[in-house]
């Protein structure tokens, strides 16, 4: 009974030493970096409007989504939409194909105008 009466008190005197230690800590403030949040969400609106108003199915990808993608020709930027493929000649592509049809019957517009 005595070594477990010794052992309980040591234990009991090293946590308030523990917890006395962790009191003279003093909280140092930081100085944190700006953070900057850039919203797409009105180009995303654009396109649903764009998507929306239109008689069919269709896909629109605004100049800002184009900006963000690496691409280098207007294939290029359509192929990052599901379901569109390129057929490639010399690493550009040149023909878009949706959903595994042919290229020929696919139509793609610039501003109104049919391109590719």
């Amino acid at each position: 009974m005595k070594y477990s009466t010794t052992l309980l008190s040591s234990a009991i005197a090293l946590s308030l030493a523990f917890a006395a230690q962790a009191q003279d800590a003093v909280d140092q403030a930081t100085d944190l970096d700006a953070v900057q949040v850039v919203g797409i969400r009105a180009s995303l609106e654009k396109s649903l409007d764009t998507k929306r108003n239109n008689a069919g199915i269709s896909e629109a990808i605004t100049a800002e989504d184009i900006g963000k993608f690496p691409s280098t020709n207007v294939a290029e930027a359509l192929s990052q939409i599901p379901g569109v493929t390129l057929d490639r000649r010399f690493g550009q592509g040149e023909r878009v194909s949706i959903d595994g049809t042919d290229p020929s019957l696919n139509l793609s517009f610039l501003d109104g105008h049919p391109v590719a």
